[in-house]
């Protein structure tokens, strides 16, 4: 569909995008995680089922990786 090879099509979107195929997209998916969280419109099992993790917990160990702290603490407002 791209007229290229796999790894040719690899290397390009490196260059245009600046990281690989799989980085980007999980960049995305995070980003994507924390906007629906913030909407407070669901719940952080429909959020992972919604954007294909495995469960809550591994929704979690990707949101820490990426974010440095858990999806609750989005979802909660802080004390001030």
């Amino acid at each position: 569909a791209a007229a290229m090879s796999p790894s040719k099509l690899k290397i390009l979107f490196k260059e245009v995008y600046g990281m690989p195929v799989n980085q980007y997209y999980q960049k995305h998916r995070m980003n994507k995680a924390k906007a629906m969280l913030l909407s407070k419109k669901y719940s952080l099992r429909e959020i992972a089922l919604l954007l294909g993790f495995s469960s809550v917990t591994s929704l979690n160990k990707s949101f820490i990786k990426t974010f440095e702290q858990l999806p609750v603490d989005i979802s909660v407002p802080a004390n001030k």
